[in-house]
């Protein structure tokens, strides 16, 4: 069999796409969710996240720590001060607040900055890490309105985005319905930010989402009614579907569908063949493969015969896996080809290829299978983009021979095989990894 090559690819920033508003000094854009190609809207569940409430009264205010580091304007924030009037503050007072991109000294965001009356305000975390987000919910009655209107806020975890959601703000007088008497926008300092409205016009059931990135999907990049399938998740922030693998894991001579949920330590298997589902949610899959801890299991997959049986076997990445010693390191978990069927936890997995135990590398973060070493076996190359080899965090990618009986035997310690490393700090090398015969 032909020798493929190895590629490796890191992961680099992307170019910032066309916004509603911006960008500001601070390279700050936003997107509104009610023009055309706008980002979705929607409205989380507060009861559901278990969300704390503040007891803020009227007019008060309170510190709360954010469950993670969150970028705002180029620095992280560990902690909020949420405001009973609307705001989301990270400096200054809610007396300091004014139309975003005045000469005002304040930093933060105005959710729906205005005189509201005592009410509930809640905060809870939904999502797992790395993508979770920090929801903040307003529902209280306007001061001189009286009718009660409802606002949320979400920060989001790795994105540095802040979510403005508007779910009810008709509070039953013009002069302040939509927004009308209401700071809402974001900033990063005096005379640095950028106002969705700071004199009404808002509706009911939008949103805008405020950040440095232009990536956000547009409803026209969403739009998929003339695709006629489509399998979904079932729970805000799961982010089912950031892995995907194809091919016949069961032995059915028909392609398999393998759908990765990192988020919650699962993968979900459609079974291919005449009469099969082609759409649903992804909790009625055929099969799941569960990780019984908190791992990213499915975070790379790779669906190949990797001991030449004929069957393709099933190889999910955990890079989220704890060693003896050390948390992370990593670990890439191997099911045979035709045993795969039902609700299997991944502990029953044929064999476990352990990352590192000397670093939290991550291994399984990443996967790519072909015959590398020309020998007629597939093998694997399994990223490990925080793997200290070379530098911190300079990443790795570690070569996993397949061969006759590779999926039995003792656990694999990846430190003993062949890897090929970054070379500078944070490369990231083996976010993603690509097998192919590049040179013909």
């Amino acid at each position: 069999m032909r020798r493929v090559r190895l590629l490796l690819v890191l992961l680099l920033p992307l170019p910032l796409i066309a916004a509603s508003g911006g960008p500001d000094e601070g390279g700050l854009v936003f997107t509104d969710s009610t023009e055309a190609g706008g980002p979705p809207h929607a409205v989380l569940d507060l009861d559901a996240l278990s969300a704390t409430s503040l007891d803020l009264g009227d007019d008060g205010s309170a510190e709360v720590a954010l469950p993670f580091d969150f970028g705002w304007y180029g620095e992280a924030r560990s902690a909020v001060t949420v405001a009973a009037d609307g705001l989301l503050l990270f400096s200054g007072t809610p007396g300091d607040v004014a139309c975003p991109g005045e000469a005002a000294d304040w930093s933060g965001v105005a959710v729906f900055g205005d005189d509201l009356g005592a009410g509930t305000v809640q905060v809870a975390t939904a999502g797992r890490y790395p993508y979770r987000a920090f929801v903040t919910q307003w529902q209280a009655p306007h001061a001189t309105a009286g009718g009660e209107g409802t606002v949320q806020a979400w920060l989001l975890e790795g994105r540095d985005e802040a979510v403005v959601v508007l779910a009810d703000v008709d509070f039953g007088d013009p002069a302040v319905d939509g927004g009308a008497s209401a700071v809402i926008g974001a900033q990063g300092e005096a005379g640095i930010g950028l106002a969705w409205s700071c004199d009404g016009g808002l509706a009911s059931g939008s949103s805008a989402w405020f950040g440095p990135r232009g990536e956000r999907p547009t409803a026209d990049e969403r739009e998929s009614d003339d695709l006629q399938r489509a399998w979904v998740g079932e729970s805000a922030f799961q982010y089912a579907g950031r892995s995907l693998a194809v091919g016949d894991v069961d032995g059915e001579g028909h392609g398999d569908v393998v759908v990765g949920n990192p988020t919650e330590s699962q993968a979900f298997i459609l079974l291919g063949g005449a009469g099969a589902e082609t759409r649903g949610a992804l909790s009625d899959a055929d099969v799941w493969i569960i990780d019984s801890d908190d791992t990213e299991l499915s975070a790379g997959m790779a669906v190949a015969d990797l001991d030449g049986d004929g069957l393709a076997d099933l190889a999910l990445g955990a890079p989220g896996q704890d060693g003896a010693a050390r948390s992370d390191v990593g670990a890439v978990r191997l099911l045979a080809g035709g045993t795969i069927g039902g609700t299997r936890l991944v502990d029953d997995g044929d064999r476990t290829l352990l990352g590192d135990e000397s670093m939290r590398g991550g291994a399984g973060a990443a996967l790519a299978a072909g015959d590398i070493d020309g020998d007629g076996y597939l093998d694997l190359a399994i990223g490990a983009p925080t793997d200290d080899s070379a530098t911190t965090d300079a990443g790795a990618v570690y070569l996993w021979t397949g061969g006759s009986g590779a999926l039995t035997g003792a656990t694999v310690d990846l430190a003993t095989v062949p890897r090929w490393t970054g070379e500078g700090l944070l490369d990231g090398a083996g976010s993603a990894v690509a097998v192919g015969d590049l040179d013909g």
